[in-house]
């Protein structure tokens, strides 16, 4: 009986393991191939501590955000947000942000230390990125300049 368990555990260990490795293959493989997009457009991008593509446009820094899911694309810039604020003012922005453009979210992480803001997608193949990269950048963007300029009213 103890055998039996004992096989149980180690075929539910090695489940485990196989599974974290394909996702580590799959966030690597999408790593690679937005930064060959990114340099053949002409950004100079970089991978982050979180396993992140930084790049800059116009003096802004986003993020492509590679997942486990080889079919979900997303796109992120991050506003500091100084004060800590969590007060009405800035939900309002962010609601106002997120029912103007409708694809975006708007959220606060890190104790309300930052604010993302994030496109995502769903596609079809994992190279579909590359059709639809400036239009959810241009999202992104636009909803970054609309919320501040909400937040900042």
């Amino acid at each position: 009986m103890r055998n039996l368990l004992l096989i149980a555990v180690l075929l539910i260990s090695c489940n485990s393991f196989a599974q974290v490795n394909d996702d580590n293959t799959v966030k690597t493989r999408l790593q690679n191939k937005y930064m060959q997009f990114l340099r053949e457009e002409g950004f100079s991008p970089s991978i982050d501590g979180d396993g992140d593509v930084k790049f800059k446009k116009e003096g802004s820094i986003y993020y492509l955000r590679p997942t486990k899911d080889a079919l979900y694309f997303k796109i992120a810039c991050w506003l500091t947000n100084s004060n800590n604020d969590h007060s009405l003012k800035i939900f309002e922005a962010m609601n106002k942000t997120i029912s103007n453009y409708k694809a975006v979210q708007v959220f606060l992480v890190d104790d309300y230390s930052d604010v993302c803001i994030q496109v995502s997608n769903y596609m079809a193949s994992e190279d579909d990125f590359k059709d639809i990269f400036y239009r959810l950048l241009s999202i992104v963007v636009d909803s970054k300049s609309f919320f501040l300029e909400e937040y900042n009213k």
